[in-house]
């Protein structure tokens, strides 16, 4: 099934697509509403942030369940049967992954008991990512041309970038002077600077998973050779060796 999410400043809309039927319907609840509701579950995924690191925080259950019963409880019986869900997400969906939204309230209810005794056992509640497998597309449009493009014909399978190593501070003192960045106003930069300065690693496992998924022929680009001077280097070769595999996957942070 595709699904599309069409935000409006008051009450939004979503639009559901499967094999045999579709279905335009307003969200559960007032587009303020659903903004206040990510912001809080984002908090309780992200934890909070100070001088001394990160502190882990509860998963907000109760608005997870609530944000899925805007936006999907209108259809659920159109999704009953599906296994495959792609979403073209729009306004603060794309702070969300959707897999942590929870699909019923009898698993919420379940939760609320055993919490007592172990507030941190997520096991039996019932996520949307175990539910079906979720898949993203910046369109219907492009969603469209995707399932028409023919498998590649690369002779190499899989190509993941991640793992890079932190930024120097010399690289940090200098952001201002590369790319985009140069447009930045002092507060931006600062911002940023800030953003990456708190990043932390992301383990190779995603990275590890797909080698092991695609087999050989594989090839991990990581740490040091992870950055735009190093890729640069490398793509100014004939042929440029990143254009020889059929999948490429970025396990990278994104700053906002």
């Amino acid at each position: 099934a595709l699904l599309k999410i069409v935000w409006l400043p008051r009450r939004s809309y979503a639009v559901v697509v499967t094999r045999d039927s579709a279905s335009v319907y307003p969200l559960g609840k007032t587009s303020a509403e659903i903004v206040e509701a990510v912001a809080k579950v984002r908090r309780s995924i992200d934890g909070l942030r100070s001088a001394a690191g990160v502190r882990l925080v509860d998963f907000d259950v109760d608005n997870a369940r609530l944000i899925d019963a805007a936006l999907l409880g209108p259809v659920q019986p159109m999704l009953a049967n599906i296994d495959a869900l792609v979403v073209d997400a729009a306004g603060p969906f794309n702070q969300l992954p959707l897999g942590i939204l929870i699909t019923d309230d009898e698993s919420v209810a379940t939760f609320n008991v055993t919490a007592l005794q172990n507030a941190l056992d997520y096991t039996r509640i019932k996520f949307l990512a175990g539910e079906v497998d979720l898949s993203t597309t910046v369109s219907p449009r492009a969603f469209l041309v995707a399932r028409q493009q023919a498998p590649s014909r690369e002779p190499r399978p899989y190509l993941g970038f991640g793992d890079p190593s932190p930024m120097s501070e010399s690289t940090l003192a200098g952001l201002g002077k590369r790319g985009a960045y140069t447009r930045c106003t002092p507060a931006e930069l600062a911002r940023i600077k800030g953003a990456f300065e708190n990043l932390g690693r992301i383990a190779p496992d995603e990275l590890q998973a797909g080698v092991r998924a695609f087999g050989n022929g594989s090839e991990l680009v990581v740490e040091n050779a992870f950055t735009d001077t190093a890729i640069d280097a490398q793509n100014g070769q004939t042929p440029p060796p990143y254009g020889q595999f059929q999948v490429v996957h970025f396990a990278t942070h994104g700053l906002k």
